[in-house]
């Protein structure tokens, strides 16, 4: 009954479902979990993708089983290990139109241990950074700061970045990028001012 439970949870997920076993910790013991998972690898239910992590393959019907997704990959394994992520410099000032440079790695900033996860022929870097470099993790605040990181101090161009900023702000963010900014570094806190003036 407890493996069915298991295999029903996966079932009810669907494709693309990314997880470890402390997803189905309420429904059995661990050595029961991970044979389940197992099993359900071998029959190809499921696809491995790390020690511990796996997913439900899409299965596209010309190319095969389609890739998972990194940014889910990495938030299960902060999940995992009690990790808060933070967008690397480049991935944000791209999320945020900034910058037309696509980064050629997966990189994300974190509170936890430094370390390298291969998803296949993919690989996930985790490096910790100063609690400084995590501020406003996971928030849209949190990816105006790292892509201003990106630019950097000497090449700050506030008549481009101010404008293209402000749009993306709600009052909530406004709300909490005014009390992030003394936080920042002292080079960045002028351009997050005019950001906020009449924004």
């Amino acid at each position: 009954m407890r493996t069915k439970n298991i295999q029903d949870r996966i079932k009810a997920k669907g494709g693309g479902w990314i997880f470890s076993a402390m997803d189905f910790a309420e429904l059995a013991d661990r050595n029961s979990i991970d044979q389940t998972l197992f099993r359900l690898c071998k029959r190809g239910i499921i696809r491995k993708l790390a020690t511990g992590l796996y997913d439900i393959p899409i299965v596209n019907p010309r190319f095969g089983a389609i890739p998972p997704d990194l940014d889910k990959v990495a938030q299960v394994i902060a999940k995992k290990y009690d990790y808060n992520l933070q967008v690397n410099p480049a991935q944000a000032a791209h999320s945020l139109g900034l910058s037309q440079q696509v980064p050629t790695q997966a990189v994300y900033l974190t509170d936890g241990l430094s370390k390298v996860v291969n998803v296949g022929n993919q690989t996930l870097k985790f490096v910790h950074v100063s609690p400084k470099k995590m501020l406003g993790a996971g928030t849209k605040t949190g990816l105006i700061i790292q892509a201003l990181y990106y630019f950097g101090k000497d090449n700050l161009d506030e008549t481009f970045l101010v404008p293209r900023i402000r749009v993306l702000l709600n009052d909530k963010d406004k709300d909490t990028l005014m009390t992030l900014m003394p936080k920042t570094p002292l080079w960045m806190q002028p351009i997050l001012k005019r950001i906020l003036q009449d924004a």
